[in-house]
């Protein structure tokens, strides 16, 4: 995923990354899933399936034409006003963040130490403006991180920081 979101980067395209960033009660998938839908239509990964997950593509494609703004969306996943019209009764909060030409040094980052095997922690700010990416390996976690990466190639982390 990685790869691709950087590829359509050097191409000119803007990908749209959405990473759930908090889930409460029952939800499809919890923190840290994430999808990426690319310049050309492709969707790669998952926020949950289903009509949350066609309710976070639409979303990510009016990011990809310009339209809307990017942060953070509430998505209800039972019946009521609001609903994604789920079974799961939870809620999930899907970050929406427009990669751009000064994400790709986080982005090859985070490609190379995938393709090496190499722990790292993604970084995925949502507080203060615009969500943005950071992509860590060991020994470079910051102090207020630290403890909050999971065994695995890759930990992926929604930071209130």
């Amino acid at each position: 995923m990685a790869a691709a979101m950087a590829e359509a980067i050097r191409g000119g395209g803007q990908p749209v990354l959405c990473t759930v960033v908090d889930s409460q009660g029952s939800a499809p998938r919890g923190p840290g899933a994430r999808m990426v839908l690319l310049p050309d239509g492709a969707c790669l990964g998952s926020v949950g399936g289903g009509t949350v997950e066609r309710m976070a593509q639409a979303k990510a494609s009016q990011l990809l034409a310009g339209k809307g703004t990017e942060g953070v969306e509430l998505y209800s996943l039972g019946g009521g006003d609001g609903a994604a019209g789920m079974v799961c009764g939870g809620t999930a909060r899907i970050s929406f963040l427009r990669l751009d030409r000064g994400d790709l040094p986080a982005l090859e980052k985070l490609s190379r130490l995938l393709e090496l095997g190499t722990p790292c922690l993604l970084v995925l700010r949502v507080t203060g403006g615009a969500p943005a990416i950071s992509v860590y390996e060991a020994g470079e976690i910051p102090p207020s991180l630290e403890g909050r990466m999971e065994p695995g190639p890759c930990t992926c982390l929604g930071a209130a920081t």
